[in-house]
């Protein structure tokens, strides 16, 4: 069965290696342009709505922790999708090279991770989760 992954990142060059390994796993990738095109590709009608899950179309999201703003200190753009997810099931991973944004992420409650340093672990949740 396969299984749809919508994917947002500003470091283009990261794309295909993601696209494949997500692929090889049995998804079939969506990419997004911006935060805005992840929230429209969700479903999810405006800022104050979150995802229906039973209208969901992804089982898996994988996005820049500041997709969109690479040269601010922020984990704004995850927060925004990740809160649109509460209540449901549906796997979110994060990713920056930026530890801080790693750590006030994480300490935010968004599952966020190294993409330097934590590629295999982050391989392996894609994976797990196929």
């Amino acid at each position: 069965m396969t299984k749809k992954a919508l994917v947002g990142l500003h470091q283009k060059n990261l794309i295909p290696g993601y696209k494949i390994a997500l692929e090889t796993s049995n998804y079939d990738v969506t990419l997004a342009d911006s935060v805005d095109d992840m929230l429209l590709k969700m479903g999810v009608q405006s800022s104050t709505t979150n995802l229906d899950s039973r209208l969901n179309r992804f089982d898996l999201y994988l996005m820049d922790v500041n997709f969109g703003k690479p040269a601010i200190d922020t984990y704004g753009p995850a927060q925004t999708i990740y809160d649109k997810m509460q209540g449901t099931s549906i796997t979110f991973i994060a990713i920056t090279a930026r530890l801080d944004l790693v750590i006030n992420a994480k300490k935010a409650g968004i599952p966020c991770y190294d993409k330097l340093s934590d590629a295999s672990k982050i391989l392996d949740l894609l994976l797990e989760k196929a």
